[in-house]
Order: C-alpha cells, then sequence, then structure tokens
C-alpha cells in the first residue's frame, strides 16, 4: 500500500512549491525499511526528472549509492530512474543484468533512454542472442539505431516491411518511441497502405514524432473512421495547433 502511495504521489500535479515537498517526501521513502517502498520512491524519482532534468544532488547521490544494494529490486530501479535521469553511472549494472531474461525488456528500455553510445555493444550482442525474443531483439535494433548505428536504422527499416503484421506493428511503435525521423518515408508508405493491419501504428508514429520537414495529412486522419479515435483525437489536435499559411 506505501509504495502505492508513493508512486501516486509522483505523479500528482502542483505548484513549485508543493513539487518540491512531494521530492523531499518521495525521496525520504528511499530510506524506507520496506525494501517495495524503496523501489517505488526511485521509479516514482525516475518519472519526475526524466531526460537530465535538475534533481537535488542529495536524491541523485542516494539513487547512486542505491546501486550496491543487496535489494535487487531497489537496486534495479534506482538504475532504470538513473538511465532515465540520463545518468551514465547506470550503464555497467544495466549492461550486467542484460543476459537476464527477467530484465531484459527493461534493461533495454533503460538502456535507450539513457543514450549512452558505449552501451551499443551491449546491445548488438541482444540484437544477435538466439535466446532473446523478437520483440526484444528489434527493441535492441530500435535502440542501437536512436544512438546512431546505420546497420540497425537499416534492419528496423527492413522489418517495416516484414511479412509478419505483428513485425511492421512492432517496428514502427518503435520508430516513433525513439523518434527516428529517418524511417518518416517508410512510415508514410505503411500509412498509406488502408488494409495494412500496421497502418494505425504508422500513423501514430508520424504523430510522435510530427517531422518538420514533411506536411503530415493530419486532416484526413483525423476524419478517417477506421482510425481509432485517439488517434483521430490526435490528429484533429495537431490539425487544429498547425499555424495559418502566410501569404
Amino acid at each position: 500500500m506505501r509504495a502505492e502511495a508513493v508512486s501516486t504521489l509522483a505523479r500528482l500535479p502542483g505548484s513549485e512549491t508543493s513539487r518540491s515537498e512531494w521530492v523531499q517526501a518521495v525521496g525520504a521513502r528511499l530510506e524506507d525499511d520496506h525494501p517495495e517502498v524503496r523501489a517505488a520512491a526511485a521509479a516514482a524519482l525516475g518519472d519526475l526528472f526524466r531526460e537530465g532534468s535538475p534533481i537535488p544532488a542529495a536524491l541523485r547521490t542516494r539513487l547512486k549509492a542505491g546501486l550496491h544494494s543487496s535489494d535487487e529490486g531497489f537496486a534495479f530501479e534506482a538504475a532504470y530512474a538513473l538511465a532515465t535521469m540520463r545518468e551514465a553511472e547506470a550503464r555497467p549494472y544495466l549492461q550486467e543484468r542484460a543476459t537476464l531474461s527477467e530484465r531484459r525488456t527493461d534493461v533495454i528500455e533503460a538502456l535507450a533512454r539513457l543514450g549512452d553510445a558505449a552501451a551499443l555493444p551491449t546491445l548488438a550482442y541482444l540484437r544477435k542472442r538466439w535466446s532473446t525474443s523478437w520483440s526484444d531483439r528489434l527493441a535492441a535494433t530500435a535502440a542501437s539505431a536512436a544512438l546512431g548505428d546505420s546497420s540497425a536504422l537499416e534492419a528496423l527499416r527492413k522489418a517495416l516491411r516484414s511479412w509478419r503484421v505483428e513485425v511492421r506493428t512492432h517496428a514502427a511503435a518503435l520508430a516513433g518511441q525513439r523518434q527516428l525521423e529517418a524511417l518518416t518515408s517508410d512510415l508514410l508508405t505503411l500509412s498509406q497502405r488502408r488494409k495494412d493491419v500496421a497502418r494505425e501504428a504508422a500513423i501514430e508514429a508520424l504523430l510522435r514524432m510530427e517531422p518538420g520537414d514533411i506536411a503530415l495529412p493530419f486532416q484526413i486522419w483525423s476524419e478517417d473512421s477506421e482510425l481509432s479515435p485517439q488517434i483521430r483525437q490526435i490528429a484533429q489536435a495537431r490539425r487544429d495547433a498547425r499555424p495559418e499559411p502566410q501569404f
């Protein structure tokens, strides 16, 4: 129950003053007697301080100390949170756990969030490891592409043309998640195949990226009854937010 309360606390909106109080309240739980509460606090801090946003030095130090905790659950959540914050000290811990099947999906996501090219050898290993699931191999491929691996980018491009619909769909989702604008034309091609089940994933990826050099058909998507209400709503919002042309 307390672990759930910590996670909920981190998601509540408020003023900067109340946010500061929440951060201290959540951070204090890093020292809680219960392992699940410590893990929840680390995860909550990762959500609060994403991609390099400033975190109090004392809390950063506590999270880094958590990497050496004997409690694996807390240590992993600390590493994941640090990776989300783009703290390079999380990388060795995550790389050591890349072969653990129960952690592999989360490790790949954490390394992708970390954005450290030094993780490319580990991601390449996971891409080639026969025991890695196809979805994890694809996730490792997308993470590698986002880190600048051109061979991984081409592999993901190929996946967008796979004969397996689940591979095309997952590849499209990953392209959007990793903001791989180099695949924009491939996603546009997929988005135009009205009978392809992966079409909506391609459109969602394009809406997520919204590449600046291509005019996306927001109005057409917002009125397309074959798309889900959520996607039509996002397209409508993008269309309404688009500036009027200047003459």
